[in-house]
């Protein structure tokens, strides 16, 4: 993991990480130019700061529903939900499987959305009261 790496994934994390979505008529132009980049930085993330990489996802869902293609927000909603699988982060999962449930339902492909809103909401339900999913 080179420095120059880390710092740039810092940045776009720091800068879209938690961006407020009322003001998205000013973060999207940028974020549009700025996507390339962040696209890589997300790769970077999944590979070297997992949980940070999850949650700049997490916070891009609205972006992604509007700008990026079906295929691309799949593969980015579905790598994070592994990695929080992976990395025990039952929140960071239950938004990831949300994130795909919304996607599916824009889509009118409703069963697959009904079943990834089902397990968000079993995971959720399983982070509330400190089960363990899959227990």
């Amino acid at each position: 993991m080179s420095k120059t790496e880390f710092l740039l994934f810092k940045y776009y994390t720091d800068l879209y990480v938690g961006y407020d979505q009322s003001a998205a008529e000013i973060i999207h132009p940028n974020l549009i130019q700025d996507f390339g980049q962040v696209k890589v930085v997300m790769d970077w993330g999944f590979k070297h700061e997992r949980e940070a990489a999850v949650h700049l996802v997490e916070s891009l869902r609205f972006f992604f529903n509007l700008y990026v293609s079906y295929e691309d927000r799949l593969k980015w909603l579905s790598v994070a939900s592994q990695v929080s699988r992976r990395i025990n982060s039952v929140l960071g999962e239950a938004n990831s499987l949300f994130g795909l449930g919304d996607i599916y339902r824009l889509h009118a492909d409703y069963a697959q959305a009904e079943a990834h809103y089902l397990s968000a909401s079993y995971m959720n339900h399983c982070k509330r009261c400190g089960v363990k999913p899959n227990a």
